[in-house]
């Protein structure tokens, strides 16, 4: 039965780092897999216990509980091998004692993380696939603990929020396909919060009268580079500015005037206008045949 009372209780002695130095492997530093004494693992095939097997600890100084898995039974008799990040999570030392006891909790379903730094956003790409194999070293997930893990040369701490079924507050994650979501680590701000919200400008006449000329100038900017736009000479070297003559690179092209209209058009305005200079090669022409 799920939540069944603790069948036998089991009093050890959390074994020196040097000792379990003798264990080295990566469960011994993550996760919450644990070794025991050959002697439990008679007793428990005493009983009819269900597989897998998940124990209750607690600790005799703070009575903080957690749950855990056995992973192998070779530790001496009295004493239990715990990995680092377990005894952090419990607040044991070397030495502590710890009370555990046989139990049943339901299997996962739902968990929720909550990530301690924001790193963890920025440096994992793809959460899914990274937890999927550092929650191989995990029996069972309890509210209240912090799971550790060593990624890319960086550690991160993910904080269980939340676990579904919520009968226990505790749920076995073995051989269990279980939905994960994350809460906002502190600290973290969304990017649509983040975004400064647009100012509102306030123009005085004086204000829009000079943005029209800067459209203006923008407007005669945009209609591309001319040519041929300096001041024209005469040949005998007087500056005439009246000669000019401009054409727009882009836009509607402007072809130049014919010489025939040109002397035309030199000697009506000189008859319009008899007192302006003299300017040479602006006469009537003549062939020779005539």
């Amino acid at each position: 039965m799920i939540g069944s009372s603790i069948y036998t209780y089991y009093n050890f002695e959390c074994a020196l780092r040097a000792a379990r130095m003798r264990h080295i492997r990566p469960q011994m530093y993550y996760g919450n897999k644990v070794i025991l004494p050959p002697s439990v693992l008679e007793r428990v095939a005493k009983i009819e216990a269900s597989y897998p097997l998940t124990f209750e600890i607690r600790s005799e100084a703070n009575d903080v509980r957690l749950h855990c898995g056995p992973i192998e039974w070779v530790a001496e008799e009295g004493r239990i091998y715990i990995p680092d990040g377990m005894m952090d999570n419990m607040g044991l030392v070397d030495g502590s004692l710890v009370v555990i006891r046989l139990t049943e909790i339901p299997r996962g379903e739902f968990v929720k993380f909550k990530p301690k730094t924001i790193e963890f956003l920025h440096e994992i790409s793809n959460p899914r696939a990274v937890l999927e194999k550092e929650l191989r070293v995990y029996a069972a997930l309890t509210v209240g603990e912090v799971i550790y893990f060593r990624y890319n040369e960086q550690d991160f701490y993910l904080e269980v929020i939340e676990v579904r079924p919520t009968s226990h507050g505790a749920i076995s994650i073995i051989e269990a396909d279980i939905v994960v979501d994350f809460e906002p680590p502190d600290g973290y701000v969304s990017p649509d919060l983040a975004r400064p919200a647009p100012q509102k400008w306030e123009y005085k006449a004086e204000d829009l009268h000079e943005l029209e000329i800067a459209d203006g100038d923008d407007e005669e900017e945009s209609r591309g580079p001319t040519v041929f736009s300096g001041p024209g000479y005469c040949v005998s070297g007087r500056f005439e500015p009246s000669r000019n003559f401009l054409v727009q690179v882009t836009g509607k092209k402007e072809s130049a005037p014919s010489p025939d209209k040109q002397s035309s058009k030199t000697v009506e305005d000189k008859k319009e206008s008899p007192n302006s200079k003299f300017s040479p090669f602006c006469g009537q022409g003549f062939r020779l045949r005539d």
